[in-house]
């Protein structure tokens, strides 16, 4: 499982996210321009490769930037899908992620032509994920 895998499994679990963006609206890289509004693009920026010893040598991956884009009709509605996703993102863990950690907006643009808000929210995302 990769990592943009692992990470819409966890987007599919979060009700909360999904009950303002339709789990069909989640997406990985790609050109997503026409989806309806609000949707989010998910995709890592940045891999660390670490090693551990637990019973043996573990490789461990560290995302130092996992970014999640928003992209809405209002900036309203992208602040509250970035506060609803740092509520159920920030510290989560289970068997495969050690951690998901918010860094903070990345960036925040809203296009007053076309009436589109887009937030990049970064995460820090800690993984032994099988490859």
């Amino acid at each position: 499982m990769t990592v943009e895998e692992k990470m819409f499994s966890i987007f599919q679990g979060l009700a909360a996210v999904t009950a303002i963006v339709p789990i069909e609206r989640i997406k990985g890289p790609g050109d997503w321009q026409n989806l309806a509004r609000p949707y989010i693009v998910h995709f890592p920026v940045a891999v660390e490769p670490i090693h551990t010893h637990t019973e043996g040598l573990m490789g461990l991956k560290i995302w130092r930037f996992y970014q999640v884009s928003i992209i809405a009709a209002s900036y309203g509605l992208a602040a509250t899908i970035r506060d609803v996703l740092i509520d159920a993102l920030d510290g989560y863990h289970d068997s495969d992620v050690n951690r998901i950690a918010y860094l903070g907006v990345g960036m925040t643009n809203f296009d007053t032509d076309k009436k589109i808000a887009e937030m990049a929210l970064n995460f820090e995302v800690s993984e032994g994920l099988a490859a």
